[in-house]
């Protein structure tokens, strides 16, 4: 009840404060304070980096505040807050206008979005995104936008994209031989970087040693990867060449041992004279 009649009392003074707009011009106590600041303003790239997607220390912590679970402010609470960060020297200090805007660009870029859905006995019920929750990096006209656990450096490092190999050890769903053996590639992670080649499942790739394989999955063993892949083989005829996947020949292949992915090896086919690597061009 004291709470509540706090809330009524600072409203009720904040709504006679701000009933009149042109009071904090008048104000001169403090240095630079009580003179028309101007809307525009220089933004320090060190700081708007650090503080990104806020333009500074302010905006974020005041953002923040606004926030707070079942601590929400008013209009005139947030004017009273902002007035006394500036009668005290804070610079920079924005308005609440500046906030809106700014929380609402959040909001649009970084928020998971809450899809609506009518149950079969028709009642509401929503439910968040979980496409918005692990969504990956996006790129926006010259801007990068992350959402949610992909950007967060904490719970990143803890994120599993691939099936491990633990031997006996089985503490995580992702060490299931299931996903291991059984789950359709295409399910899973397809792609594998390495330094600026990706490497993807059924796409022909060459190797270290100068072989030829067709990578079906990739796992984790040891904190390396590694692909399960089925070796290929040039088969020559009379009238032409072509390859041919060699299912039975298996093999459990290291990331270093790879060398050339899809478009690099297509292009050296073509100059050796080797068979179109296109689907077109392969038998089992």
């Amino acid at each position: 009840m004291n709470q509540q009649r706090t809330r009524i009392t600072v409203s009720l003074i904040c709504s006679k404060l701000f009933s009149e707009r042109t009071w904090t011009y008048r104000i001169s106590d403090t240095a630079g304070f009580g003179e028309k600041r101007s809307r525009k303003r220089a933004v320090d790239e060190e700081v708007a980096a650090r503080w990104f997607p806020w333009a500074d220390r302010v905006s974020a912590t005041l953002d923040i505040v606004q926030n707070f679970p079942r601590t929400s402010f008013s209009d005139n609470e947030f004017r009273v807050l902002t007035w006394l960060l500036a009668a005290n020297g804070v610079d920079h200090v924005p308005s609440i206008s500046r906030m809106k805007t700014q929380q609402e660009e959040l909001r649009r870029h970084f928020s998971v979005e809450t899809k609506k859905y009518i149950g079969a006995l028709g009642h509401t019920y929503y439910v968040n995104s979980l496409a918005g929750i692990i969504a990956q990096v996006c790129s926006t006209n010259l801007l990068f936008r992350w959402t949610q656990e992909m950007a967060n450096p904490k719970v990143r490092p803890n994120l599993h994209f691939y099936p491990e190999d633990a031997g006996d050890t089985l503490e995580h769903a992702w060490q299931g031989r299931r996903w291991k053996e059984k789950i359709d590639p295409t399910l899973l992670t397809p792609m594998v970087r390495l330094g600026t080649q990706d490497f993807f499942v059924h796409e022909p790739a060459h190797l270290v040693n100068g072989t030829v394989c067709l990578p079906i999955r990739w796992f984790e063993r040891d904190g390396k990867l590694f692909a399960r892949a089925a070796l290929m083989e040039v088969v020559t005829s009379d009238i032409t060449g072509y390859w041919i996947v060699r299912e039975d020949l298996q093999r459990e292949l290291p990331i270093t041992d790879f060398d050339l992915a899809f478009p690099a090896l297509q292009a050296l086919s073509t100059s050796y004279s080797l068979p179109d690597m296109n689907t077109e061009g392969w038998r089992q």
